[in-house]
């Protein structure tokens, strides 16, 4: 069953006793199995900066990753924080990484948020 309009939304969270390798291998097969279920229309994925919630500090490195292991649902940036980044270079960045994932990428924007 196919269940259109529904998105997989993944911190990326960093579980204690995990190492960064096996944590990052981890979420590439689980956006393969997403993909493979039928039931997701897409894999949304965070960034975070100087936090402990999660360990994607590049969602744009990730992605291209994400892209490399599908190949039919669509992937997201939720969202690029806006303030830490040079507005010409991030255009640059979307738009290729946009390319490498044949065109399945969803974009949000914001200010973002610490909790420091």
């Amino acid at each position: 069953m196919n269940f259109k309009g529904f998105g997989f939304f993944d911190e990326v969270e960093w579980p204690e006793g995990r190492d960064i390798d096996t944590l990052l291998r981890s979420k590439l097969d689980l956006a393969s199995r997403v993909e493979s279920s039928g039931c997701f229309d897409g894999f949304y994925v965070i960034e975070r900066h100087l936090t402990r919630l999660s360990a994607n500090v590049s969602q744009s490195v990730f992605l291209s990753a994400l892209s490399q292991k599908t190949s039919k649902i669509r992937l997201g940036a939720l969202v690029y924080v806006l303030p830490l980044r040079n507005p010409l270079m991030l255009a640059e960045e979307i738009s290729l990484l946009d390319h490498i994932a044949k065109g399945r990428l969803d974009v949000g924007l914001g200010s973002g948020i610490s909790d420091l």
